[in-house]
């Protein structure tokens, strides 16, 4: 018999981009059979670009048990937001699966306020041009033909991007702001393929008021490896990472 699946109140994954040669949905499936939570956040880019020829068996099985955890005994509440390289497949894959697209999530959980959005706001040099933004991707593409089946080298590509465009740090940076802002006590973006933590403290404008922190999560992607993902449960909120068949925590 099957392990009895882990209970968890969240899991957010993001970056799984379906249709791209390097995209781990076999290995997310496995992981999504083996967690019950009570609801799923894909945090942008579920899709690699708008071509539904791409999609080979594994994505098809893969957006087919979304849906059966939307609509079957799951009855798992799915949160689909949208990431820079969505663009127009998002919306009709969203009817359906009969789950709804946003841009941007906020909820309340343990007294805490979240907010969930891809993170491609936060990120100006694709903003200004995404002439560059395409050019820039192109070593990952290289990479992700040299090394298909370890996928070190599609990893090392990925890290080497987002630490060479320092986009990492700069994402967390904005994205802090961001949530200060809008009141929030953490704030859970993708996009740049990279897992990290990292808190924040915001000064107040007014001195009665004590400084905010901010806690920052990067969910990764599963197109490199280890693959990595975020659970709120208990009210922790842990960034993990999966490799093979078992889930390893940072």
């Amino acid at each position: 018999m099957p392990p009895t699946p882990s209970k968890v109140h969240t899991l957010i994954v993001s970056d799984i981009h379906l249709g791209f040669s390097m995209s781990r949905s076999r290995e997310l499936l496995e992981l999504l059979r083996t967690i019950q939570c009570k609801r799923l956040i894909i945090l942008g880019d579920l899709f690699d670009d708008r071509n539904w020829s791409r999609l080979g068996t594994e994505a098809w099985s893969f957006l087919s048990h979304i849906h059966e955890m939307s609509n079957g005994n799951h009855n798992t509440e799915i949160i689909l937001i949208r990431g820079n390289h969505d663009h127009k497949l998002i919306e009709p894959m969203s009817r359906l699966l009969g789950v709804s697209v946003t841009d941007e999530y906020e909820w309340v959980y343990n007294s805490k306020r979240f907010i969930a959005v891809h993170g491609d706001r936060f990120d100006k040099t694709l903003v200004r041009s995404t002439f560059w933004s395409n050019i820039l991707f192109l070593p990952l593409l290289f990479f992700s033909k040299l090394d298909f089946k370890k996928r070190k080298s599609m990893t090392a590509a990925e890290r080497f991007r987002g630490y060479w465009l320092r986009l990492s740090p700069i994402v967390a940076n904005r994205a802090a702001e961001y949530a200060h802002k809008k009141g929030a006590d953490y704030i859970i973006c993708g996009h740049t393929h990279v897992a990290m933590t990292k808190s924040f403290i915001m000064g107040n404008k007014d001195k009665d008021i004590e400084d905010s922190e901010i806690h920052y999560f990067n969910s990764g992607s599963w197109t490199a490896l280890p693959a990595s993902y975020i659970i709120i449960d208990n009210g922790k909120v842990e960034l993990k990472y999966y490799e093979g068949e078992k889930a390893v925590q940072d």
